[in-house]
């Protein structure tokens, strides 16, 4: 489909370029639900448009926001289609597709859900998929109980899986807070199934999980810092005056370091 082919507001997604922070109000180019089918073929159409060069390289970006914003439900498929196909996970999925889908809420968790317990998940796509859980339950408390079962579920079955995806999920139920699972991350760390170099020892995790005031010490400092996020948001209780606050902002792709060189790490030896 030629950029001409789709309506005036959606074409405009083609010329704005690199996307920036804060997000752009796209009802304000006058985007609506009628163009939610044009938003989903430019995410069909993301191979080929990575091809490109200049502002329309950015256009699917800018499509998974603006579908992001009118929490589309149909967005689900075409998203988990997107990820699926790409050869690598690039640094915009993996910092932008979690928020994404929590902002879709529950309509996306069962697709989710599923991708997440599918054998063979690599690293990428596993600290991609179970942050997109967490998401989804942080962003819509009805929906917490749910997500935290999707990932304890994939827990239960830590020995078939590499430690650096565990250790992926142990983060994810981390950030929602999931005391109950404490059990089955117990157990992950006692087979040796968790790459710690991601998440920290189990002694950090418990601490955390119990609210030791130190606890955001203790964790790895790209964790704490997710954590203390997550704090700001009122989702977990406010982190010790004693935390790193002067480490500046770091980006999601900062925070998503942990996993993904312990990943490159164990691919040296």
């Amino acid at each position: 489909m030629r950029v001409t082919d789709y309506p005036k507001p959606v074409r405009a997604l083609f010329a704005l370029g690199e996307p920036e922070d804060p997000w752009i109000n796209y009802w304000s180019l006058d985007i609506v639900s009628d163009h939610v089918p044009d938003l989903l073929r430019i995410l069909d159409a993301a191979q080929g448009l990575a091809a490109r060069r200049g502002p329309a390289f950015w256009a699917p970006v800018h499509a998974w926001r603006a579908l992001a914003q009118m929490a589309t439900p149909d967005a689900v498929g075409p998203l988990l289609r997107l990820i699926r196909q790409n050869d690598e996970v690039d640094d915009w999925m993996l910092e932008e597709l979690p928020h994404v889908f929590g902002m879709l809420g529950a309509p996306a968790l069962p697709g989710v859900a599923s991708y997440l317990a599918e054998p063979g998940l690599d690293v990428d796509r596993a600290l991609l998929i179970s942050h997109a859980v967490m998401e989804i339950g942080v962003r819509n408390p009805r929906e917490r109980d749910g997500c935290v079962a999707v990932l304890t579920g994939r827990l239960e079955k830590a020995e078939e899986y590499e430690p650096t995806v565990n250790a992926a999920i142990i983060l994810a139920l981390l950030g929602l807070g999931a005391v109950e699972a404490e059990p089955l991350i117990e157990r992950a760390y006692a087979l040796g199934r968790v790459d710690e170099t991601g998440v920290g020892g189990l002694e950090q995790v418990r601490a955390f999980l119990r609210g030791d005031e130190d606890a955001f010490l203790a964790l790895p400092e790209l964790v704490a810092l997710t954590m203390q996020e997550l704090a700001g948001k009122g989702i977990l209780p406010p982190a010790p005056k004693a935390a790193p606050a002067s480490r500046g902002k770091r980006t999601a792709k900062a925070r998503k370091k942990p996993v993904r060189e312990a990943k490159k790490d164990r691919e040296r030896r």
